[in-house]
């Protein structure tokens, strides 16, 4: 869907390039600063997601993408927030396996969530020596309890 484009004022983008601009260059550095600034992740990462979701959908529509618009603008902007919260819930979860894992003193390398060219890197993390991704990895599933260190 990514590929798919839409005409604004006469210009025609992929929604790639909608969500690049309304979301991930506008907002993603700022919501992991803020994320990693939250007490309780778990608790309040959710809010966050939605907060910055909000924000973007206001800046579409006042690029003139309406949410009552036409087909293709409400599926524009049902892209953009379908990544956004796709992107939201992978830093919520992996902000809180990073304390999970500081919390039970195991010893782990992460990637700078801070510097965008190492949010895409291939992994999240490196454990003992094996590397990890947070975000699509049966190892890190949300609530699990996580082994004590020596475990």
């Amino acid at each position: 869907m990514g590929n798919s484009t839409l005409t604004v004022d006469g210009q025609t983008r992929r929604f790639a390039a909608f969500y690049d601009e309304f979301a991930e260059d506008r907002y993603a550095a700022r919501f992991i600063e803020a994320l990693q600034g939250l007490t309780d992740v778990e608790a309040d990462g959710l809010t966050l997601v939605s907060d910055f979701a909000e924000r973007v959908l206001t800046d579409l529509e006042q690029a003139g993408v309406p949410s009552a618009g036409s087909v293709g603008e409400r599926r524009l902007i049902a892209f953009c927030h379908y990544w956004w919260t796709s992107f939201g819930k992978g830093y919520v979860r992996e902000v809180t396996v990073f304390r999970d894992l500081t919390a039970a003193g195991i010893a782990f390398d992460a990637h700078d969530l801070s510097d965008k060219r190492q949010r895409f890197s291939p992994y999240d993390l490196t454990v003992s020596g094996w590397r990890g991704d947070i975000k699509t990895s049966t190892l890190f599933p949300a609530h699990a309890p996580l082994l004590a260190a020596g475990e």
